[in-house]
């Protein structure tokens, strides 16, 4: 049984992300300090 790779429209995780305010998201992530010390490429709004 194979699953399929053919999805319509928008993935479920990208439609949830686009419900999160990307602002409040990097408020917060600068509050706790180092949240984010040792990102290189993924940011707390995109993992």
């Amino acid at each position: 049984m194979s699953k399929s790779s053919h999805f319509t429209g928008q993935p479920v995780y990208s439609q949830v992300l686009k419900l999160l305010d990307k602002a409040e998201i990097r408020r917060i992530s600068r509050l706790t300090g180092s949240s984010e010390r040792y990102v290189k490429r993924l940011d707390g709004y995109i993992h």
